[in-house]
């Protein structure tokens, strides 16, 4: 794990850094050596049916901060791509990822936060989020 300079000059120091990044001491590495971040909740869920048609905004909740500047959602085949309808949006404190999308009545959608090939979203640590995907249906 790569620590930013600023927490290495206060551990080397003796001191104990106030801020890194906006995020109380040390928040951002609690709990994640050895593991790649990874998604604890989508707004839809995974398998969800009956979801309102219209605008809709997908939601990604990460166990922690994620890089800025970089994403990789993609679709899922055999569902209908989704149209998005604004810039996608991440949180200040790097957890909650928003993309608005418009979705159809009566249709199966699909997306998928990373996948083997596109690895865009990263933990502050460079390490990729474990792919995670969602697949849910519109009611008509």
């Amino acid at each position: 794990m790569i620590l930013p300079a600023s927490v290495l000059a206060c551990v080397a120091l003796g001191m104990a850094p106030v801020v890194v990044n906006g995020l109380p001491p040390f928040a951002a590495l609690q709990g994640t050596v050895g593991t790649p971040p990874r998604v604890v909740e989508t707004t839809p869920r995974d398998g969800a049916v009956a979801v309102r048609p219209g605008d809709l905004l997908v939601r990604v909740v990460f166990d922690r901060p994620v890089r800025h500047g970089s994403y990789s959602i993609t679709d899922v085949s055999a569902t209908t791509p989704l149209e998005v309808t604004a810039p996608p949006r991440l949180s200040r404190d790097g957890r909650v990822f928003e993309l608005r999308v418009r979705v159809a009545p009566g249709r199966r959608y699909g997306f998928s936060v990373n996948n083997p090939r596109y690895q865009n979203f990263r933990g502050l640590d460079g390490s990729s989020v474990a792919p995670h995907r969602v697949v849910f249906v519109t009611r008509q």
